[in-house]
């Protein structure tokens, strides 16, 4: 509850800004999303601009600061389903010749169901069972539009470093490869 709290507030304030940005709305993509790669999912977000600096009427090129929520769901054959929610922070490069670069910063919340039950062992507290983990996302994008405007659909490839702070460790780190279509 309290991160469907923190995320309306965060698209709130996404919003109020939007306010000063020149920029027409926001983006919209879907992609695939796999764990390690080979383990299968689909990651849907939407990306509010936030900021834009000034002077940036240039049309070969603009610069932007991005907030945004993504949801995420992956299928780990014979060990769990993931389904999770982040809230990310990006900032993202489109020149009119079709070359897109981004750094994106994620915290969020994931949920993984397994076949078992699984509990939580504290030596001040008694067992109780687990409900998910805190979500930490670092990714680097890099994508091509489809035309040669500022305005055109593109595609992304973004390589995803996670940091997870699970019911059994102090942390773990896993990679995802996050590689979609972005509709502005």
């Amino acid at each position: 509850m309290k991160t469907l709290k923190l995320g309306l507030c965060f698209l709130f304030f996404a919003t109020a800004i939007h306010a000063q940005v020149e920029r027409q709305g926001p983006y919209f993509s879907l992609s695939y999303f796999g764990i390690l790669g080979t383990h299968p999912g689909v990651k849907v977000s939407l990306m509010h601009p936030i900021f834009q600096p000034k002077g940036q009427a240039d049309l070969t090129q603009t610069n932007e600061a991005l907030a945004g929520i993504s949801l995420l769901f992956y299928y780990h054959r014979r060990n769990q389903i993931g389904l999770g929610g982040t809230l990310e922070l990006a900032v993202r490069n489109r020149r009119a010749e079709g070359t897109n670069k981004e750094l994106a910063l994620g915290i969020g919340y994931l949920r993984t169901f397994l076949p078992n039950k699984v509990y939580h062992f504290d030596q001040a507290e008694p067992l109780k069972k687990s409900s998910g983990q805190l979500l930490k996302s670092l990714a680097i994008g890099l994508g091509r539009s489809f035309h040669s405007r500022l305005d055109a659909n593109f595609w992304m490839i973004r390589p995803t470093l996670l940091h997870l702070r699970p019911f059994n460790r102090g942390s773990t780190l896993n990679f995802a490869l996050d590689a979609g279509i972005y509709f502005p």
